[in-house]
C-alpha cells in the first residue's frame, strides 16, 4: 500500500522531548511509515501563537526535524523528480502563521525546503483570521501572499476562518487544505463547508480528511466513511485525501498510528468504495497535486 499523508506535528514532538524517528511512542515513526512501499509524509512546523519569538522557533525545530529525517535515512522532497520511487519521502510545510510576520521570511522558507505554508492557526493574528477568530486578510497578509505566490508555493488554508478562506482562495496561485473535515458530516468551526470544498476543486487544490475524533465523529472509521460518501457525491474523487494530524491531536484509539490506515482502507473497501478511488484518496491525488506545483528546482 502507498500512502501521502499531508499533515503531521511530529516535528514538534522530535524537538520538544529530544527524541529520534525510531521512537516507537511517536505515531508517526521509522517502523510505523516502513509499513507501506511509499509513504510519502508532510511533517509541520507548528508555530503556536503564544510564542513570541516564531522566527527561532521555527528555526531550531526545523533544524531539528531535518537532523532527525537524515539520521532516519529520510530524503526531503523539493521537487517533482524527489517525488518518485518508493520507500520514505517527506514534505516539509509550517502550520500557524508565517515566522516573524514577514514577506522576506518567505524566501527564507523557501530555501529550507518549506513546500506549503499556513497564515494562521486557530486565532487571528497579523496576517488573517484563525478559524476560531472573526479577522480577515490584512494588507501585510496580502504582501505575503503575493511572496507565496512568486515562489510557487501552496497556501494551508485548514486553519483560516470562513472570511479569510474566501480573500486567500481568491488571491492564491496553490491552495490546500492539508487537515480538516466535512461540515456537513460535522458542525465545527475547523471543517470546511461544500461551498468552500467545491472552491478548492475549482482552483486545482487538494484537501486532507484528518482523522481526529472531534472533526470527523467518535467513531472515526464510521465518521471518515460519512465525509468520503458526501465529497464523492459532491465531485470531489480527485480532490479528496489523507491528512491525518498525527501527532498533533488525542486520537481514537483504533486510528492513531499511519499503519491503522491499512485497517481505514480495508473498512473502506467493505463499505463499498472503490479501490481505484481509494488509491486516488491515500495516495495518487496528493502525488499528482504536488507533481505538478513543485518547482524544479535542486538543492
Amino acid at each position: 500500500m502507498r500512502t501521502f499523508d499531508l499533515h503531521c506535528d511530529t516535528f514538534c514532538e522530535l524537538f520538544d522531548r529530544k527524541l529520534s524517528l525510531s521512537d516507537g511512542s511517536l505515531a508517526v515513526n521509522t517502523d510505523e511509515l516502513s509499513t507501506f512501499q511509499t509513504a510519502i509524509q508532510t511533517f509541520a512546523v507548528f508555530l503556536h501563537p503564544d510564542i513570541k519569538d516564531s522566527a527561532y522557533r521555527y528555526t531550531e525545530v526545523l533544524s531539528y526535524g531535518k537532523r532527525c529525517l537524515m539520521s532516519a535515512g529520510i530524503d526531503i522532497c523539493f521537487n517533482p523528480l524527489s517525488l518518485q520511487g518508493d520507500g520514505i519521502k517527506a514534505l516539509l510545510s509550517v502550520e500557524g502563521g508565517v515566522p516573524g510576520f514577514s514577506p522576506r521570511f518567505v524566501e527564507k522558507l523557501y530555501l529550507d525546503g518549506i513546500r506549503t505554508v499556513s497564515l494562521t492557526w486557530n486565532y487571528d493574528n497579523e496576517i488573517a483570521g484563525g478559524s476560531y477568530g472573526d479577522g480577515s486578510l490584512t494588507a501585510l497578509g496580502k504582501d505575503i501572499l503575493k511572496e507565496i505566490n512568486r515562489k510557487r508555493l501552496t497556501v494551508d488554508l485548514s486553519h483560516s476562518n470562513q472570511k479569510s478562506f474566501f480573500e486567500i482562495i481568491e488571491k492564491a496561485d496553490s491552495v490546500i487544505a492539508t487537515h480538516t473535515g466535512v461540515f456537513s458530516i460535522v458542525n465545527h468551526p475547523r471543517n470546511l463547508t461544500d461551498e468552500q470544498l467545491k472552491l478548492i476543486k475549482e482552483k486545482k487544490g487538494i484537501f486532507g480528511l484528518t482523522v481526529y475524533p472531534d472533526f470527523i465523529g467518535e467513531d472515526p472509521y464510521e465518521g471518515f466513511y460519512n465525509a468520503v460518501y458526501h465529497c464523492l457525491e459532491l465531485g470531489l474523487e480527485e480532490n479528496l485525501c489523507i491528512g491525518t494530524d498525527f501527532d498533533g491531536a488525542v486520537m481514537h484509539k483504533s486510528l492513531f498510528k499511519p499503519s491503522h490506515l491499512i485497517e481505514l482502507k480495508s473498512f473502506l473497501t467493505d463499505k463499498g468504495i472503490y479501490e481505484s478511488i481509494l488509491n486516488k484518496i491515500f495516495f495518487e491525488n496528493s502525488y499528482n497535486f504536488y507533481n505538478r506545483v513543485l518547482t524544479n528546482d535542486c538543492f
